[in-house]
């Protein structure tokens, strides 16, 4: 049977503009009475692609990973301005970079930030196979090797302490079976036996789209993320200075995401390798000498930086550089030392100082004999030396003075 062209374009317009009028009443009734109304095989078939391409769209939308993000900071744990700051900064990068139809955010709240409650908060949590799962937490911790390794120390109402270890955290985010699974922890990693007991917000504008880090790192990637402040046997510090900008790594975690908010292609290791340095800035703006323990902490005296641990092999890994000038030449920053050369102050990880032994503190008198006496010294004789170098440097930990001979970047 010949169909008139102008009768289905009327016959059409009609079906949709019934369906458009009965579809936040009864989509299912209203897309069945349509369709059965609606005479001819030719008119049905036309109708039935106008309903997809009326719907389609809405079904992709709701296809679009989430971003769930649990925030922890436990104020109990007696960091005053410093652990707010964390708190308000966290929320903020994440409501600042993710839209609000694609973040459900929980801020726990103080009393709430016992063991049982944690994991029940992560277990009501619904989830898509295709979205993130974000844990981030600000308070005590310690070491306990023998025992579990690292674990959170907590207070329960009546002010007593109970511990949650790190790995049951874990094994919880990972029950829920995400794409993505970031633990991000703010806390002292220093040996400490463990007990055995277990058991307000600034607005800001909603991004209508997902800024480009957080799709990178938090879309892209699959697998497992875990992460904490400092490497087994330090503490870790909040800003001491009159800023109070908060614990000396979620305050630079947090800049580095604004830093690189537009980067769209970088990985989770290329973050975590710049974390590390700026952590490590971040322990010196605020202990220039390290950080003397009177009397000694679990039996630490002195801690000279700040480290960034990372658990198990993170998503994402570099690809290797194409070029053999890429990447640093030596990976060390130094600045001025009073008593002569210049004192290491920043480690690039895995660069070729970094490999050669150097660690924040050190001091380098001599670069292939020629004596280093200020910053530009030091620039100028990196830069003209040739691929093997040869350094002369007084070790920070026991005082002596080494000849350390190392190979270049390039």
């Amino acid at each position: 049977m010949a169909v008139d062209a102008e009768e289905i374009a009327i016959h059409n317009r009609a079906a949709i503009g019934r369906l458009r009028v009965c579809v936040l009443r009864n989509l299912p009734i209203a897309a069945l009475i349509a369709f059965e109304n609606f005479g001819g095989f030719a008119m049905k078939r036309l109708l039935l692609l106008s309903i997809l391409a009326l719907f389609l769209p809405l079904s992709l939308r709701a296809a679009e990973p989430m971003i769930h993000v649990v925030i922890a900071a436990d104020g109990r744990a007696g960091f005053g301005a410093n652990l707010i700051a964390d708190y308000k900064n966290m929320e903020r990068l994440f409501r600042e970079n993710v839209p609000k139809s694609r973040l459900n955010l929980i801020l726990m709240e103080m009393d709430d930030i016992v063991p049982d409650k944690i994991l029940q908060t992560i277990n009501r949590i619904e989830l898509a196979a295709g979205d993130a799962l974000v844990f981030y937490y600000s308070g005590h911790a310690a070491n306990d090797a023998g025992n579990g390794g690292h674990y959170f120390q907590l207070k329960d109402d009546k002010g007593k302490t109970v511990e949650l270890q790190r790995r049951t955290l874990l094994a919880t985010l990972k029950d829920k079976k995400v794409r993505l699974t970031v633990l991000l922890t703010d806390c002292c990693n220093l040996e400490q036996p463990a007990s055995g007991e277990s058991e307000a917000v600034t607005k800001t504008a909603t991004p209508e789209k997902m800024s480009p880090i957080f799709e990178a790192l938090f879309v892209k990637p699959e697998g497992t993320v875990d992460i904490t402040s400092s490497k087994r046997g330090e503490a870790s510090f909040v800003d001491s200075t009159a800023k109070k900008r908060g614990s000396c790594f979620t305050w630079p975690l947090v800049a580095l995401f604004e830093k690189h908010r537009d980067n769209s292609s970088i990985t989770w290791s290329e973050f975590v390798d710049e974390l590390t340095t700026d952590v490590q800035t971040a322990f010196l703006d605020s202990h220039p000498e390290g950080y003397k323990f009177d009397p000694p902490l679990n039996g630490i005296a002195f801690q000279k930086t700040q480290t960034v641990e990372v658990y198990g092999t993170l998503p994402g890994k570099a690809e290797p550089l194409p070029d053999a000038h890429q990447g640093p030449r030596f990976g060390i920053r130094a600045v001025n030392h009073p008593g002569g050369g210049v004192r290491v102050t920043q480690v690039l990880p895995h660069g070729p100082g970094w490999r050669a032994g150097f660690e924040i503190g050190d001091v380098i008198l001599e670069i292939n004999g020629t004596p280093i006496n200020s910053e530009q010294d030091y620039s100028k004789a990196v830069d003209e030396s040739p691929k093997k170098m040869n350094a002369k440097v007084v070790n920070s930990n026991d005082g002596r003075t080494l000849n350390v001979t190392f190979e270049l970047g390039y």
